[in-house]
């Protein structure tokens, strides 16, 4: 029993009033939630999108059943941070799922009943992949490098090699971009690669800048003039070694940019 004062029947099955029912948005794991915070009483929960045959009591908006992918082999740190509405696995992903939707077993059809990610400030941010290639590790989330906070990063998850990994952002407007912008490369342990040579490309162009190993900002060349989009792609790196920590981007300065999901 979830709580409450009242007795259910003892019986296995028992029928209880439409009437008195919880309407849930959200995914079986926020039941567990509601009737933590004492939300749901001793009363039918139904999770919305199955059907129904009357109006609930109570109507309880959740952020469960997440638009994100699975990776089913995985017992552990086998989800990814939440998709916006129309995102697709990395083109890269080492887990599965290759460009693809989001791998997911849903209780009801996910059209309206399923918690979506926003991004404020461009409108889309991708890379080929992030992580790592052994689980998910949602905190290197792409849009962490444009986020403005240095506590947060970018890293790739190719198994083999950073050199071709890369990252892109499609800004919510056209930008005139100056001739250079800063980047913070993310120089945490002394087991993770870190690049020593980026591409950054736009709709004028690419041009590439070699970088040296450290955290404090440097500056990329680019081409200068309006694009809609920035790719900034790993074309040389130092500390490789397969299976280890791949290599990672803290921040990306442009200036008037800040991202956040």
């Amino acid at each position: 029993m979830l709580g409450g004062a009242a007795q259910r029947p003892s019986s296995p099955v028992a029928a209880l009033p439409v009437s008195s029912a919880a309407l849930v948005n959200g995914g079986p794991d926020s039941l567990l939630q509601l009737a933590g915070q004492g939300i749901l009483g001793d009363q039918a929960a139904v999770i919305a999108g199955d059907p129904t045959a009357g109006s609930p009591a109570l109507w309880a908006v959740t952020d469960g059943q997440r638009r994100q992918d699975t990776a089913f082999g995985l017992i552990n740190s086998n989800t990814s941070y939440t998709y916006t509405a129309n995102e697709t696995n990395p083109v890269d992903e080492s887990l599965g799922g290759v460009g693809g939707p989001p791998r997911q077993l849903l209780p009801v059809p996910a059209a309206g009943h399923q918690t979506v990610a926003v991004l404020s400030g461009a409108a889309s941010v991708s890379a080929s992949s992030y992580g790592s290639w052994l689980s998910y590790q949602p905190q290197y989330d792409p849009v962490n490098a444009f986020d403005g906070n240095s506590s947060t990063a970018w890293a790739e998850g190719n198994p083999s090699t950073p050199v071709g990994q890369w990252i892109q952002i499609t800004f919510d407007r056209p930008l005139d971009l100056p001739g250079s912008i800063g980047v913070q490369l993310l120089d945490d342990n002394f087991s993770r690669a870190i690049a020593n040579q980026l591409q950054v490309s736009t709709a004028n162009g690419q041009v590439t800048t070699p970088t040296v190993p450290t955290n404090a900002t440097q500056q990329l060349r680019v081409r200068p003039g309006r694009t809609r989009w920035l790719r900034i792609t790993i074309t040389g790196a130092s500390n490789v070694i397969a299976g280890n920590p791949g290599a990672g981007i803290r921040q990306v300065l442009i200036p008037g940019v800040r991202v956040t999901r």
